[in-house]
């Protein structure tokens, strides 16, 4: 990482967000011990008396507890973890992502998870307070907060020993939010404040993060419904923390202007039901653009019945904003990113993509984005941020946009829509300016063809460019001249190029679980075709 680089990144950055970050650098966290004693909650209030519709638990977070044995087997990200009597809650052999995990307690909304054992940890962390580290970070706590009222709700258990823990909790975070990250980690800092100043019937808690959440959500929603981090993973994460915010609102003893307050939650959860509708295949999966996996959030089944539970309607809003593109016809779906990085002072979550898409036919996927696996600071989170690992193209093997370390973005690429029709899209981006090019990509559907073109304006002899196809791991590729054969579902023509040569890659099917598949990667100089034909 040069000066430079840094400077390129931190242009984009926010006033408040710099302050924050040599803030909470050279002045150290206050002090705050835990004393119960000292915390005076009345249980009867933080109660609610009503049934709650259930929110949907992620598939990915499981924990088997042995009672004999005392042992305890928690999974997240692809990482299993035993413990043998005593827990380690700052255990950090498989990365801070799976701490961040263990430290959430999701896996007290699984199935696997009794009241009483779910108590027992519970217990056992808030004894282990003074001793935590990245548990005590203001995100996991935000998401601790959140899913230990969930659990006191669904158990009906308002103890005073726990009430006082997301007290303390509260005002550790009310201290310390992430106005230096900003974007979604801010957000669920708002919600976890109002979720438990609901809960507790705590005005100053319920105040602050009511602010928080009005003021970002007004920011991180776009107008077509989507959340502009891009992804969407962290879209459906994000609704599925706003639809239990508004279930929680709903059933709770009332704060003045409450009412208000949950119907600017609903018009917001409407929208982004509308996106996640738009953005799901028919298989109700989505596309894994950006930073995106299958199985850490609820999927848009789950969520469009958890919204009808709540009686909350989609709005009819057409991708725009958010940048992406998806079209169906017949027994074809097919989603593309034409747009720029929306999160500008917050793009930790965007990969060098532009102009990348995906095809499903007959309700199964054939090109794919390939996914993230890690979000270590290393050689294969780099990779899977770069354009080589998107279905788009590279010039001289350099990334469109400037994607470095772990979550850090320099300069990107800006695309310039030229022309939107029904079915046929044309637009250039700038991404490789420096390499005395850009890169216009036209989308063209006409009855069972797809057509892709690429065009480098500016491009010459010594120009190297080569667009890449990714395909799903069930998918078998052949190749037979200029012709790539998919399976019985589609051929797939190449046209321009130099060369054709078929790859193989990881795809990305969960956090550290990398699968082998197919890519195709046509080296070109100038101007290439891939034309789909669907069968």
């Amino acid at each position: 990482m040069s000066f430079l680089t840094l400077l390129r990144t931190i242009r984009y950055l926010k006033f408040k967000q710099v302050y924050y970050q040599v803030r909470y650098r050279l002045v150290p966290e206050r002090s705050m011990p835990y004393n119960p004693a000292t915390i005076e909650i009345d249980p009867e209030a933080a109660f609610s008396r009503q049934e709650m519709p259930h929110s949907p638990v992620s598939s990915a977070v499981s924990l088997s507890f042995t009672k004999s044995e005392q042992s305890y087997s928690f999974r997240f990200v692809g990482h299993t973890a035993v413990f043998e009597g005593e827990i380690d809650w700052n255990f950090s052999n498989y990365g801070k992502l799976w701490t961040y995990n263990l430290n959430y307690f999701e896996f007290l909304l699984s199935a696997g998870c009794s009241e009483q054992t779910g108590l027992s940890l519970i217990e056992n962390y808030i004894k282990r307070f003074s001793s935590l580290k990245d548990g005590l970070e203001p995100y996991p706590t935000s998401l601790r907060i959140i899913n230990w009222v969930k659990f006191m709700v669904a158990h009906r258990r308002p103890d005073p020993y726990l009430l006082k823990a997301i007290y303390w909790q509260c005002s550790r975070l009310s201290g310390r939010l992430e106005y230096h990250i900003m974007g979604n980690h801010l957000l669920e800092n708002g919600f976890a404040l109002v979720i438990g100043g609901c809960f507790l019937q705590q005005p100053g808690f319920y105040n602050t993060g009511k602010y928080i959440v009005l003021v970002e959500l007004e920011k991180q929603i776009l107008a077509d419904g989507g959340h502009f981090e891009q992804s969407p993973m962290y879209h459906h994460i994000i609704l599925h923390r706003l639809l239990d915010t508004i279930n929680l609102l709903q059933h709770s003893r009332k704060f003045n202007g409450c009412e208000e307050f949950e119907a600017r939650l609903r018009s917001y959860a409407s929208s982004m039901i509308s996106w996640m509708h738009n953005m799901s295949f028919s298989d109700k999966s989505f596309p894994c653009f950006n930073d995106a996996v299958a199985g850490i959030a609820p999927d848009s089944a789950q969520l469009a019945d958890y919204s009808g539970e709540l009686d909350i309607p989609a709005v009819n809003k057409e991708l725009k904003e958010s940048g992406y593109r998806m079209w169906k016809k017949n027994n074809a779906e097919f989603c593309f990113d034409a747009g720029n990085v929306t999160a500008g002072y917050q793009a930790g979550h965007t990969h060098a993509d532009t102009f990348s898409f995906c095809v499903h036919l007959h309700g199964r996927p054939v090109i794919v984005d390939t996914g993230v696996s890690t979000y270590e600071k290393n050689v294969r989170r780099l990779l899977e941020r770069s354009t080589c690992m998107h279905n788009t193209v590279t010039i001289n093997e350099l990334n469109s946009s400037e994607v470095w370390r772990g979550f850090r973005l320099g300069r990107r690429a800006n695309v310039r829509i030229i022309m939107e029709a029904p079915y046929r899209l044309v637009a250039v981006h700038d991404g490789y300016e420096r390499q005395k090019c850009a890169h216009q990509r036209t989308f063209d559907w006409c009855d069972d063809t797809l057509l892709i073109e690429d065009f480098l304006k500016g491009s010459t002899r010594e120009t190297v460019a080569v667009s890449r196809l990714h395909f799903h791991p069930d998918r078998k590729i052949h190749i037979n001249g200029n012709k790539i054969y998919v399976d019985k579902d589609a051929w797939i023509e190449a046209i321009g190029f130099d060369e054709i040569i078929l790859e193989t890659y990881s795809n990305c099917n969960a956090y550290n679980d990398l699968v082998p598949a197919q890519r195709i990667a046509g080296r070109f100089s100038s101007v290439a075709k891939w034309r789909l034909t669907l069968l």
